[in-house]
């Protein structure tokens, strides 16, 4: 049981370092901008319903991309974690059963708030 704990903490370490380095923020405000633009053209009054249909569409075609940017590097940090614990799932058998249980999930988790909770000061170093 601690082998799968100290397993997971390090997967768990290195995914959230991944995140971090992963341009989310980025992601994340390129499907926000949209949409309180989207917003800003509904409530204005000197608009025509005919820009605002047309607008609403431009809108909404950057929110699908940027969407899907960020559902990609979504999957790759899944992919990556997924690729870093095939591994260990070998050696430890139950490892699997364990990453996947309430009790692995709530490891894996605070040990990477502790990371990156821990590593944030530091990070301009």
């Amino acid at each position: 049981m601690l082998t799968e704990i100290a397993a997971l903490a390090v997967l768990a370490l290195l995914v959230a370092e991944l995140a971090m380095r992963l341009p989310l923020g980025a992601a994340t405000r390129a499907i926000v901008s949209p949409n309180r633009r989207a917003l800003a053209v509904l409530r204005s009054a000197r608009i025509s319903d005919h820009w605002k249909e047309r607008a609403m569409l431009g809108y909404a075609r950057r929110t699908l991309a940027a969407t899907g940017a960020f559902a990609g590097w979504v999957l790759l940090l899944v992919g990556a974690a997924l690729a870093l614990g095939a591994p260990v799932a070998l050696v430890l058998p139950g490892f699997a059963a364990f990453a996947a249980s309430p009790i692995g999930l709530a490891a894996a988790s605070i040990a990477a708030c502790l990371h990156v909770a821990g590593r944030r000061p530091w990070a301009d170093v």
